[in-house]
Protein backbone atom coordinates (compact mmCIF):
# COMPACT_ATOMS: atom_id res chain seq x y z
CA UNK A 1 0.00 0.00 0.00
CA UNK A 2 2.72 2.43 1.30
CA UNK A 3 4.87 1.55 -2.03
CA UNK A 4 1.88 2.17 -4.63
CA UNK A 5 1.16 5.91 -3.04
CA UNK A 6 4.47 6.97 -2.71
CA UNK A 7 5.05 6.17 -6.42
CA UNK A 8 1.74 8.95 -6.86
CA UNK A 9 3.88 11.70 -5.10
CA UNK A 10 5.63 12.90 -8.24
CA UNK A 11 5.49 16.44 -10.42
CA UNK A 12 3.74 13.84 -13.21
CA UNK A 13 0.92 13.05 -10.68
CA UNK A 14 -2.45 13.52 -11.72
CA UNK A 15 -3.65 14.16 -7.87
CA UNK A 16 -4.36 17.72 -7.85
CA UNK A 17 -3.53 18.12 -3.88
CA UNK A 18 0.52 16.42 -4.70
CA UNK A 19 0.50 19.15 -7.31
CA UNK A 20 -0.34 22.28 -4.66
CA UNK A 21 1.54 20.58 -1.94
CA UNK A 22 4.88 20.00 -4.33
CA UNK A 23 3.73 23.93 -5.22
CA UNK A 24 4.17 24.91 -1.70
CA UNK A 25 7.40 22.95 -0.99
CA UNK A 26 8.82 24.79 -4.26
CA UNK A 27 8.56 27.99 -2.46
CA UNK A 28 11.29 26.95 -0.62
CA UNK A 29 13.30 25.14 -2.81
CA UNK A 30 16.11 28.31 -2.47
CA UNK A 31 16.65 27.00 1.41
CA UNK A 32 17.83 23.44 0.70
CA UNK A 33 17.89 22.22 4.64
CA UNK A 34 14.77 23.44 5.15
CA UNK A 35 13.03 22.19 1.84
CA UNK A 36 14.52 18.69 2.66
CA UNK A 37 13.21 18.83 6.09
CA UNK A 38 9.65 20.21 4.84
CA UNK A 39 9.59 17.53 2.40
CA UNK A 40 9.88 14.62 5.10
CA UNK A 41 7.20 15.75 6.80
CA UNK A 42 4.42 16.49 4.56
CA UNK A 43 5.37 13.48 1.97
CA UNK A 44 4.63 11.07 5.46
CA UNK A 45 1.43 13.25 5.95
CA UNK A 46 0.44 12.45 2.31
CA UNK A 47 1.10 8.70 2.82
CA UNK A 48 -1.04 8.94 5.95
CA UNK A 49 -3.84 10.70 4.54
CA UNK A 50 -4.29 8.96 1.73
CA UNK A 51 -4.21 5.81 3.29
CA UNK A 52 -7.03 6.80 4.87
CA UNK A 53 -9.05 7.91 1.85
CA UNK A 54 -8.65 11.75 2.78
CA UNK A 55 -8.25 14.69 1.00
CA UNK A 56 -6.92 17.97 1.63
CA UNK A 57 -10.51 19.69 0.67
CA UNK A 58 -11.90 16.85 3.13
CA UNK A 59 -9.70 17.21 6.03
CA UNK A 60 -11.15 18.21 10.01
CA UNK A 61 -9.22 19.18 12.68
CA UNK A 62 -10.46 15.93 14.21
CA UNK A 63 -8.31 14.38 11.46
CA UNK A 64 -5.04 16.24 12.05
CA UNK A 65 -5.62 15.43 15.59
CA UNK A 66 -5.61 11.72 14.76
CA UNK A 67 -2.55 12.10 12.76
CA UNK A 68 -0.63 13.77 15.32
CA UNK A 69 -1.22 10.66 17.90
CA UNK A 70 -0.40 8.61 14.78
CA UNK A 71 3.04 10.24 14.60
CA UNK A 72 3.53 9.45 18.34
CA UNK A 73 2.38 6.07 18.02
CA UNK A 74 2.69 4.85 14.49
CA UNK A 75 1.87 1.31 12.87
CA UNK A 76 4.58 -1.00 12.88
CA UNK A 77 4.49 -1.80 9.13
CA UNK A 78 5.17 1.72 8.56
CA UNK A 79 8.44 1.41 10.85
CA UNK A 80 11.45 0.34 9.86
CA UNK A 81 15.21 0.10 9.13
CA UNK A 82 16.94 3.53 7.20
CA UNK A 83 17.08 2.50 3.48
CA UNK A 84 17.12 5.20 0.30
CA UNK A 85 13.49 6.32 -0.55
CA UNK A 86 13.93 4.17 -3.67
CA UNK A 87 13.72 0.91 -1.75
CA UNK A 88 10.82 -1.08 -1.71
CA UNK A 89 12.28 -1.69 1.92
CA UNK A 90 11.80 2.47 2.75
CA UNK A 91 9.30 2.87 5.37
CA UNK A 92 8.01 6.63 6.83
CA UNK A 93 9.66 5.96 10.12
CA UNK A 94 12.93 4.81 11.56
CA UNK A 95 10.81 4.92 14.75
CA UNK A 96 7.78 6.93 16.37
CA UNK A 97 8.32 10.49 16.72
CA UNK A 98 8.73 12.77 20.33
CA UNK A 99 6.00 15.02 21.35
CA UNK A 100 8.31 17.77 20.59
CA UNK A 101 8.79 16.32 17.01
CA UNK A 102 5.27 15.47 16.55
CA UNK A 103 4.58 18.98 17.60
CA UNK A 104 7.17 20.59 14.86
CA UNK A 105 5.35 18.32 12.34
CA UNK A 106 2.30 19.84 13.11
CA UNK A 107 3.14 23.28 12.42
CA UNK A 108 4.69 22.63 9.16
CA UNK A 109 1.71 20.85 7.87
CA UNK A 110 -0.02 24.50 9.39
CA UNK A 111 2.18 26.59 7.10
CA UNK A 112 1.33 24.03 4.28
CA UNK A 113 -2.55 24.69 4.51
CA UNK A 114 -2.27 28.02 5.31
CA UNK A 115 -0.47 28.94 2.36
CA UNK A 116 -3.25 26.74 0.41
CA UNK A 117 -5.75 28.47 1.59
CA UNK A 118 -4.42 32.47 0.99
CA UNK A 119 -3.99 30.55 -2.91
CA UNK A 120 -7.35 29.73 -2.78
CA UNK A 121 -6.81 25.99 -3.12
CA UNK A 122 -8.71 25.44 0.31
CA UNK A 123 -11.92 27.55 1.46
CA UNK A 124 -10.66 27.33 5.19
CA UNK A 125 -7.76 25.54 6.73
CA UNK A 126 -8.21 22.58 9.30
CA UNK A 127 -5.41 24.02 11.31
CA UNK A 128 -5.97 27.39 13.00
CA UNK A 129 -4.68 27.18 16.04
CA UNK A 130 -1.10 25.85 18.32
CA UNK A 131 -1.57 22.66 19.23
CA UNK A 132 -1.72 21.53 22.81
CA UNK A 133 -1.21 18.15 23.69
CA UNK A 134 -1.92 16.71 27.01
CA UNK A 135 0.53 13.47 27.21
CA UNK A 136 2.72 13.68 30.12
CA UNK A 137 5.85 16.00 29.87
CA UNK A 138 8.55 14.49 28.91
CA UNK A 139 11.76 15.01 30.55
CA UNK A 140 14.43 17.02 28.99
CA UNK A 141 17.03 13.87 28.88
CA UNK A 142 19.56 14.99 26.30
CA UNK A 143 21.32 12.32 24.45
CA UNK A 144 25.08 12.76 25.19
CA UNK A 145 28.51 10.94 25.89
CA UNK A 146 30.74 11.57 28.70
CA UNK A 147 34.35 12.14 28.48
CA UNK A 148 34.76 8.66 28.95
CA UNK A 149 32.92 7.18 26.49
CA UNK A 150 34.42 9.32 24.21
CA UNK A 151 37.59 7.43 24.94
CA UNK A 152 36.16 4.31 24.43
CA UNK A 153 35.20 5.33 21.01
CA UNK A 154 38.48 6.73 20.50
CA UNK A 155 40.35 3.54 21.32
CA UNK A 156 37.53 1.50 19.24
CA UNK A 157 38.66 3.71 16.29
CA UNK A 158 42.14 3.17 17.10
CA UNK A 159 41.79 -0.80 16.86
CA UNK A 160 40.48 -0.88 13.22
CA UNK A 161 41.83 -2.90 10.85
CA UNK A 162 44.80 -0.51 8.71
CA UNK A 163 46.35 -3.02 6.80
CA UNK A 164 44.70 -2.40 2.93
CA UNK A 165 44.61 1.36 1.59
CA UNK A 166 40.94 0.92 1.83
CA UNK A 167 40.77 0.06 5.75
CA UNK A 168 43.42 2.45 5.97
CA UNK A 169 41.02 4.96 4.09
CA UNK A 170 38.05 4.20 5.80
CA UNK A 171 40.11 4.85 9.28
CA UNK A 172 41.01 7.93 9.20
CA UNK A 173 37.77 9.04 7.27
CA UNK A 174 36.25 7.82 10.35
CA UNK A 175 38.70 9.71 12.72
CA UNK A 176 38.12 13.16 10.81
CA UNK A 177 34.06 13.04 10.98
CA UNK A 178 34.36 12.00 14.45
CA UNK A 179 36.83 14.79 15.69
CA UNK A 180 34.18 17.21 12.95
CA UNK A 181 31.19 16.82 14.95
CA UNK A 182 32.67 16.71 18.12
CA UNK A 183 34.86 20.04 17.94
CA UNK A 184 32.23 21.62 16.19
CA UNK A 185 28.63 20.86 17.37
CA UNK A 186 28.05 20.61 13.51
CA UNK A 187 24.76 19.08 12.60
CA UNK A 188 25.74 16.46 9.54
CA UNK A 189 24.19 18.40 6.99
CA UNK A 190 26.41 21.32 7.00
CA UNK A 191 29.67 19.22 7.61
CA UNK A 192 28.37 16.79 4.55
CA UNK A 193 27.93 20.00 2.31
CA UNK A 194 31.02 22.02 3.66
CA UNK A 195 34.72 21.79 1.27
CA UNK A 196 37.75 22.88 2.10
CA UNK A 197 38.19 25.85 0.97
CA UNK A 198 35.08 27.42 4.21
CA UNK A 199 38.09 26.85 6.46
CA UNK A 200 39.39 30.29 6.66
CA UNK A 201 42.15 32.09 8.43
CA UNK A 202 41.64 35.46 10.38
CA UNK A 203 43.38 37.56 12.26
CA UNK A 204 42.36 35.46 15.55
CA UNK A 205 42.76 32.23 14.04
CA UNK A 206 41.29 29.49 11.46
CA UNK A 207 37.74 29.78 11.50
CA UNK A 208 35.00 27.04 9.83
CA UNK A 209 31.79 28.42 7.71
CA UNK A 210 28.81 26.28 7.67
CA UNK A 211 25.44 27.25 5.99
CA UNK A 212 22.79 26.01 8.68
CA UNK A 213 19.36 25.94 9.13
CA UNK A 214 17.15 28.28 6.97
CA UNK A 215 20.32 28.41 5.23
CA UNK A 216 21.54 30.42 8.05
CA UNK A 217 25.25 30.99 7.57
CA UNK A 218 27.86 30.26 10.63
CA UNK A 219 31.21 30.32 12.12
CA UNK A 220 32.80 28.12 14.06
CA UNK A 221 36.48 28.42 15.90
CA UNK A 222 39.10 25.49 14.79
CA UNK A 223 40.21 24.74 17.97
CA UNK A 224 44.00 23.34 17.99
CA UNK A 225 43.02 19.89 18.37
CA UNK A 226 40.85 19.94 15.73
CA UNK A 227 43.28 21.45 13.53
CA UNK A 228 45.85 19.07 14.28
CA UNK A 229 42.93 16.51 13.25
CA UNK A 230 42.49 18.74 9.73
CA UNK A 231 46.59 18.66 9.33
CA UNK A 232 46.37 14.82 9.15
CA UNK A 233 43.99 14.36 7.33
CA UNK A 234 45.05 16.78 4.65
CA UNK A 235 48.55 14.64 4.73
CA UNK A 236 46.86 11.25 3.99
CA UNK A 237 44.56 12.57 1.69
CA UNK A 238 47.96 13.99 -0.17
CA UNK A 239 47.08 18.13 0.20
CA UNK A 240 48.83 20.99 1.32
CA UNK A 241 48.96 21.28 5.06
CA UNK A 242 46.53 24.67 5.05
CA UNK A 243 43.43 25.14 3.16
CA UNK A 244 42.69 28.13 0.66
CA UNK A 245 40.96 28.91 -2.06
CA UNK A 246 42.20 26.61 -4.12
CA UNK A 247 40.57 23.86 -2.26
CA UNK A 248 36.84 24.96 -3.78
CA UNK A 249 36.00 21.65 -5.09
CA UNK A 250 37.65 19.55 -2.41
CA UNK A 251 34.99 18.19 0.16
CA UNK A 252 35.68 18.95 3.80
CA UNK A 253 34.72 14.85 4.19
CA UNK A 254 35.99 13.25 0.97
CA UNK A 255 34.02 10.59 -0.78
CA UNK A 256 36.77 9.04 -3.20
CA UNK A 257 39.88 10.16 -3.44
CA UNK A 258 39.73 10.04 -7.25
CA UNK A 259 38.09 13.47 -6.95
CA UNK A 260 37.82 14.59 -3.90
CA UNK A 261 33.81 14.66 -3.83
CA UNK A 262 31.18 15.07 -0.74
CA UNK A 263 29.51 12.84 1.08
CA UNK A 264 25.96 12.52 2.06
CA UNK A 265 24.76 13.03 5.49
CA UNK A 266 23.14 10.14 5.19
CA UNK A 267 27.01 8.51 5.02
CA UNK A 268 28.07 10.53 8.44
CA UNK A 269 24.67 9.09 10.04
CA UNK A 270 25.76 5.57 8.60
CA UNK A 271 29.33 6.01 9.50
CA UNK A 272 28.76 6.80 13.36
CA UNK A 273 26.09 4.00 13.53
CA UNK A 274 28.84 1.90 12.25
CA UNK A 275 31.33 3.04 14.62
CA UNK A 276 28.91 2.98 17.90
CA UNK A 277 27.07 -0.43 16.91
CA UNK A 278 30.40 -2.17 16.79
CA UNK A 279 31.68 -0.76 19.72
CA UNK A 280 28.49 -2.04 21.40
CA UNK A 281 28.46 -5.30 20.49
CA UNK A 282 32.19 -5.30 21.65
CA UNK A 283 31.52 -4.09 25.16
CA UNK A 284 27.89 -6.51 25.59
CA UNK A 285 29.64 -8.91 27.54
CA UNK A 286 31.48 -6.89 29.65
CA UNK A 287 29.74 -3.36 30.16
CA UNK A 288 25.92 -3.50 28.97
CA UNK A 289 25.25 -0.48 30.43
CA UNK A 290 27.75 1.34 28.16
CA UNK A 291 26.54 -0.92 25.40
CA UNK A 292 23.19 -0.04 25.55
CA UNK A 293 24.31 3.48 25.31
CA UNK A 294 26.44 3.01 22.18
CA UNK A 295 24.06 1.16 20.48
CA UNK A 296 21.92 4.25 19.99
CA UNK A 297 24.43 7.00 19.51
CA UNK A 298 23.79 9.10 16.21
CA UNK A 299 25.73 11.92 14.60
CA UNK A 300 23.57 14.36 16.82
CA UNK A 301 24.85 13.17 20.22
CA UNK A 302 27.84 14.50 19.28
CA UNK A 303 26.17 17.60 18.96
CA UNK A 304 24.94 17.59 22.48
CA UNK A 305 27.80 16.28 23.68
CA UNK A 306 29.89 19.07 22.24
CA UNK A 307 27.35 21.59 23.62
CA UNK A 308 27.51 20.04 27.25
CA UNK A 309 31.45 19.77 27.23
CA UNK A 310 31.52 23.74 26.03
CA UNK A 311 29.29 24.83 28.85
CA UNK A 312 30.98 22.49 31.48
CA UNK A 313 34.29 23.99 30.34
CA UNK A 314 33.32 27.29 31.58
CA UNK A 315 32.85 28.77 28.15
CA UNK A 316 30.51 31.88 27.99
CA UNK A 317 26.91 31.13 27.20
CA UNK A 318 26.74 33.49 24.58
CA UNK A 319 29.94 32.26 22.88
CA UNK A 320 28.26 28.39 23.44
CA UNK A 321 25.19 29.93 21.66
CA UNK A 322 27.29 31.35 18.72
CA UNK A 323 29.17 27.88 18.38
CA UNK A 324 26.02 26.01 18.27
CA UNK A 325 23.98 28.74 15.91
CA UNK A 326 21.35 28.75 18.23
CA UNK A 327 18.74 31.68 17.41
CA UNK A 328 17.96 31.85 21.30
CA UNK A 329 20.16 31.65 24.67
CA UNK A 330 17.20 30.16 26.23
CA UNK A 331 18.09 26.78 24.19
CA UNK A 332 21.46 26.89 25.10
CA UNK A 333 20.77 27.22 28.63
CA UNK A 334 19.43 23.87 28.05
CA UNK A 335 22.95 22.36 28.50
CA UNK A 336 23.98 24.22 31.43
CA UNK A 337 24.17 21.42 33.59
CA UNK A 338 26.73 18.81 34.98
CA UNK A 339 26.86 15.79 33.41
CA UNK A 340 26.37 12.84 35.22
CA UNK A 341 29.64 11.41 35.24
CA UNK A 342 31.04 14.30 36.69
CA UNK A 343 28.42 14.34 39.13
CA UNK A 344 29.20 11.40 40.13
CA UNK A 345 32.70 11.29 40.89
CA UNK A 346 32.66 14.49 42.16
CA UNK A 347 30.34 13.47 45.19
CA UNK A 348 31.77 10.23 45.62
CA UNK A 349 35.53 11.91 46.06
CA UNK A 350 34.57 14.35 48.06
CA UNK A 351 31.72 12.81 49.76
CA UNK A 352 32.85 9.34 50.40
CA UNK A 353 33.48 9.30 54.07
CA UNK A 354 32.81 6.25 56.61
CA UNK A 355 30.92 5.73 59.29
Amino acid sequence: MIASIQKSFSITSQDPDVAQLILWLNEHIHCRNTYDSYHVVIYRFYLWMKTNNLNLKVLSRTDILEYIDFLIAPDPDWCGERHHFSSSCWRPFYKPLTIPNAIRNYNIIRLAFKYLHNNSYLLKSPITCKLRLNYPTQSTNYKLLSKKQLLLINTHVENMPQETFLQKFRYETIRWVFALLYYTGCRRSEISNAVMSDIKYSRTGWWLNVVGKGDKPGRIPVTDALFRALLRYRKFLGLSDYPGQHDVRIALIVRSMCNYSKVSDEFIYRTVKFVCSGLAAELKESDPVNSAIFSKVTPHWLRHTSATHQVDAGIDLRVVQQNLRHSSISTTMRYQHTSNDHRFEETNRKFNTRN
